[in-house]
C-alpha cells in the first residue's frame, strides 16, 4: 500500500511539473501575441521637386514590409538592405510624375515599423534624402 500512495505522489509531482512548464510556455506565448502587432500606413508623398520624377526610394526602420496600394507606380520592389531593414524602390517606366504632382502608397508589416528615409529620382538618377515620413 505505501508503495502505491508513493507512486501515486510521484506521479501527481510529475504532472504539477508538467502543467508548471505548460504555463509557463503559455505566458511566453501571451508575451510574444502582445508584442507583435499588424501596422498598416497610408503615406501621400508629393513631388516637391522643380520637375518630373519617375522613381520613389523609401527606407524603413525595420523589416518584412509589404505593399498593399503602389499609387500611379508600375512596380514596387521590396529589397532587403544588409541591417535586415526593408527599402522599396518603385518605379514607372511609362511616363513622369509632373511637379506637384501628390499620390497616396500604403505600407503594411506584422509588427510597428516608421519609414527612415525616402527620395526622389527621375531614371535612377540621385536625389536628396528626406528624413522621416512625408
Amino acid at each position: 500500500m505505501a508503495k502505491k500512495s508513493k507512486e501515486r505522489f510521484e506521479d501527481a509531482e510529475e504532472l504539477k511539473a508538467d502543467v508548471d512548464a505548460l504555463r509557463e510556455e503559455l505566458i511566453d506565448l501571451e508575451r510574444l501575441a502582445t508584442t507583435v502587432t499588424y501596422q498598416q500606413t497610408d503615406h501621400t508623398f508629393k513631388n516637391g521637386t522643380r520637375g518630373p520624377v519617375n522613381d520613389l526610394h523609401v527606407e524603413f526602420d525595420a523589416g518584412d514590409i509589404k505593399v498593399k496600394k503602389k499609387g500611379p507606380f508600375n512596380n514596387a520592389k521590396v529589397r532587403k538592405l544588409a541591417d535586415g531593414r526593408s527599402r522599396v524602390d518603385f518605379d514607372k517606366p511609362d511616363g513622369d510624375i509632373a511637379s506637384g504632382k501628390d499620390f497616396e502608397v500604403t505600407f503594411e508589416r506584422d509588427g510597428e515599423f516608421a519609414i527612415k528615409r525616402w527620395r526622389w529620382t527621375r531614371n535612377g538618377n540621385t536625389g536628396r534624402w528626406h528624413k522621416g515620413a512625408p
